[in-house]
């Protein structure tokens, strides 16, 4: 009988290992560091390498930071660029100063590189040769026509056959559906841009929301394939921060982190005590939600406490969801419990800021509004980049299981939240990542992942089995997710 549960217990063993992926790290190039990486767009996987759009960076203060010029390369499989041209409209852009990130839309269709961007306030749209690296043409979209744009927002659907953009301009704004070689297939001026997605069957939606003394009230528009425009709303009395995560054939889902119901006036800022699920179905014209509890142990994970005692406080403050991905049951958002102190040099006059991220909590909701899980996960870390660059999590789906990968300073071999970590920083102290797979019951299964270095951006599908996601840091390259 011994033998017989042995026997069990290993092949149990055997069928979760099998869910875990085979990622491997592979070697660094100078061609490629952390801001470049960061701020990189991801056009395909070829058999030379990898298609993509970098940045150029310079070295300032011992910090790398993008220069303001773009560039089209095929990088091969360790990071090295094999060929390379400069984004037409990105030659004249001055290397000194702030330079903000330029958002780049992309894709990649039939041997051609096909590019959306902003320069000198008009939209361009250019197409690209990477077998040679020729300019084919790189004109305005003549659909908009305002000067002065000033931001972009952009959605590609799972496909990729549709792509869905957003400017905003002082004149007005302008919604766009386009094909896959991001020509315009509609131009729409909309009252509201604050987040758009695009389905497979060529659905455009908006979302935006606010808060007041009756509760959250959220507004939805459905552009449908058809030339159908449909418009929602739906309130909820709780007080909540809204990230929508994701629309498809006719439903948005959405999450949102809930207030609490009495503030304390000794808190300095805004508590949370509960999650919600919501979603909106607009054939049946349904709002749902669905409210749990921040339980013991994930409020413990934000405190930094241990879990062996119930958590007396019963709220937290300064959630952010730093990361959300859109499923194909729904979608899945990472809750971080985030501050900045800032301090002043006495002799120099000179200001620092310091970024700390104290505890995560991940969830899954489905298309009905149902929270399937929500789960703790321990990290401390303290850096001095706001946009959490070298300690910001990783998302990817395979099959009904949630991948979940974030840089540890501690890496335990097994999901264990009940002693707090130490805080590092991940830009100098790194090496070690946990790999996380949760099923759709929130059953975890970890791996240690020994890395050189942090990934960065998101990961980029390449095939029904496999994913590609940039690593390294002062020096860069990829690594590859196999399953």
């Amino acid at each position: 009988m011994k033998k017989l549960s042995l026997f069990f217990a290993m092949m149990m063993a055997v069928a979760v290992w099998a869910q875990m992926p085979y990622v491997q790290f592979r070697e660094t190039s100078k061609d490629l560091n952390y801001a470049s990486m960061n701020n990189a767009v991801v056009l395909a996987k070829t058999s030379e390498g990898v298609l993509a759009v970098v940045p150029g960076t310079r070295t300032f203060m011992k910090n790398c930071v993008i220069s303001g010029h773009y560039f089209l390369r095929m990088i091969d499989n360790n990071g090295n660029t094999l060929r390379e041209v400069m984004l037409p409209g990105t030659e004249d852009t001055k290397v000194f100063g702030a330079i903000l990130p330029l958002r780049i839309t992309g894709t990649f269709v039939d041997g051609k590189a096909y590019l959306a961007y902003l320069n000198d306030g008009k939209l361009m749209r250019t197409v690209i040769d990477p077998a040679t690296m020729q300019v084919l043409s790189s004109e305005p979209m003549p659909e908009v026509t305002n000067e002065g744009l000033v931001y972009l927002l952009c959605s590609y659907s799972p496909s990729r056959d549709f792509v869905a953009m957003a400017v905003a301009s002082k004149n007005g704004d302008h919604l766009m559906l386009l094909d896959e070689t991001l020509m315009p297939l509609w131009v729409k001026n909309p009252n509201m841009i604050d987040w758009i997605r695009v389905d497979d069957q060529g659905n455009l939606y908006q979302a935006t929301d606010k808060v007041d003394e009756s509760g959250t009230h959220i507004r939805m528009t459905m552009h449908g394939a058809d030339g159908h425009v449909a418009q929602e709303s739906a309130t909820f009395p709780q007080a909540m921060k809204v990230r929508y995560l994701n629309a498809d054939n006719g439903v948005v889902v959405a999450m949102g982190v809930v207030a609490c119901d009495e503030q304390s006036k000794k808190d300095k800022y805004v508590t949370y005590d509960r999650i919600a699920g919501i979603a909106y179905d607009f054939s049946s014209r349904q709002a749902k939600i669905s409210i749990e509890n921040i339980t013991s142990d994930e409020l413990n994970v934000f405190a930094g406490a241990p879990t062996k005692k119930p958590n007396k406080v019963g709220r937290a403050d300064g959630l952010v969801v730093h990361r959300s991905l859109g499923t194909s049951f729904g979608g899945v958002a990472v809750v971080d419990r985030c501050w900045s102190v800032t301090t002043r040099d006495a002799s120099t006059g000179m200001t620092t800021t310091d970024y700390y991220n104290l505890g995560t909590l991940v969830m899954a909701v489905d298309k009905n509004a149902r929270i399937l899980w929500h789960l703790p996960f321990r990290n401390y870390t303290k850096e001095a980049l706001d946009d959490q660059m070298f300690s910001r999590a990783q998302l990817f789906e395979q099959g009904e299981n949630i991948y979940f990968l974030h840089v540890e300073s501690d890496c335990l071999p097994v999901y264990d939240v009940s002693n707090p970590s130490a805080r590092f920083n991940p830009a100098i102290k790194h090496g070690k990542h946990g790999l996380y797979c949760i099923d759709r019951q929130g059953n975890v299964t970890k791996s240690a992942l020994k890395l050189d270095g942090c990934t960065f951006g998101s990961p980029f599908r390449t095939s029904s089995s496999s994913l590609i996601l940039f690593q390294g840091l002062t020096r860069g390259g990829f690594a590859d997710i196999q399953f």
